[in-house]
């Protein structure tokens, strides 16, 4: 009996010891465990982080994909008369070529993850654009004004303005994105893919949100550094950003009214040099598009925010001015 009963214990001691050893694993590679539901909205917000439904109760992760992302979407050959023209997608470089969903369709999904483990993202409260390897989720949670999302891999948060996961040394990787018209996708991508409306319902439930002054919902902000205040930084809350940037992090905002005046009206090109490096920037104002490049044609485009939202986060980001006060 007391054999039994000794072997009984160190059976459990050792369970003990292999649960403690994979939380400790699990902590250094990112891997938190709040999965557990031990993480709570009050600790959340000593880090800024609050619910998108107003709770203060409950398991956080409960939430997550509660907005419900699109897992092996259905993709289709777009044609004329499908969308309006002037209609906002955004899109990324998958391996069976480039696919792009219309922000309307987003607005009640905000994901898009592709069976190559390629994820399209877009908060509709920060207009932010990006993508990212990897399947995604809508967390639930938001920091200030933009979506938190979780990585189903390491089971972790990830803040999508800089790539930095909750509490963890590990950054998160970017893809290239677009972000442009309907017409631009007829005119420049004639083997690109779009969702399919016949199973994606479109839908606007944030009303004049995208071009009014509001910087939010009313969340909570906790630990935010700076307001976006217009009369200083010159621009509407709303203004449409081109984000310029690598792996490593977002080197230069470029606002879209700043490169309309850079450009003819038809749009074009221009260079510009950020801490040394030589960029080529594109925009094309029929198409509301613009987008990045370096020396070899590689595409620069971290992404795509609302300004107010970019300053939030990363208040001492360099934003490109014109020297041209109108078009040439």
């Amino acid at each position: 009996m007391k054999f039994k009963n000794f072997h009984k214990r160190m059976v459990f001691y050792t369970l003990v010891i292999i649960s403690l050893t994979a939380v400790l694993f699990m902590k250094h590679s990112g891997q938190l465990c709040f999965g557990a539901k031990n993480l709570t909205y009050e600790e959340l917000r000593k880090d800024g982080i609050v619910s998108g439904f107003g709770n203060r109760d409950g398991a956080p992760l409960d939430y997550v994909n509660s907005i419900p992302s699109i897992n092996s979407p259905k993709y289709i050959t777009p044609e004329e008369d499908m969308f309006k023209k002037e209609e906002i997608f955004i899109g990324l470089e998958t391996k069976r070529g480039w696919r792009f969903s219309s922000l309307s369709i987003l607005n009640g999904h905000e994901i898009v993850n592709h069976d190559d483990n390629s994820a399209l993202c877009f908060c509709p409260l920060a207009g932010l654009v990006v993508a990212m390897p990897g399947k995604k989720s809508v967390s639930g949670l938001l920091k200030y004004d933009t979506f938190v999302l979780y990585d189903d891999e390491t089971k972790n948060l990830i803040f999508p303005f800089t790539g930095n996961m909750y509490q963890s040394d590990q950054k998160a990787s970017f893809v290239p994105v677009q972000r442009l018209t309907f017409g631009a996708i007829l005119d420049f991508y004639s083997d690109a893919k779009v969702l399919n409306p016949k199973y994606y319902r479109s839908r606007n439930p944030y009303g004049t949100y995208s071009s009014n002054r509001d910087q939010g919902l009313g969340h909570a902000k906790p630990g935010l550094q700076k307001e976006y205040r217009e009369l200083e930084i010159g621009f509407h809350p709303k203004e449409n950003v081109l984000l310029v940037g690598d792996q490593d992090g977002i080197w230069k905002g470029y606002p879209f009214s700043e490169l309309n005046k850079n450009v003819p009206s038809e749009g074009g090109s221009f260079q510009d040099q950020i801490q040394g490096r030589l960029v080529n920037i594109h925009y094309y104002p029929q198409y509301s598009w613009a987008f990045a490049e370096d020396e070899n044609g590689r595409s620069l485009n971290r992404g795509y925010a609302y300004i107010f939202a970019l300053y939030q986060h990363i208040p001492d980001i360099a934003l490109y001015k014109s020297a041209v006060n109108s078009n040439q």
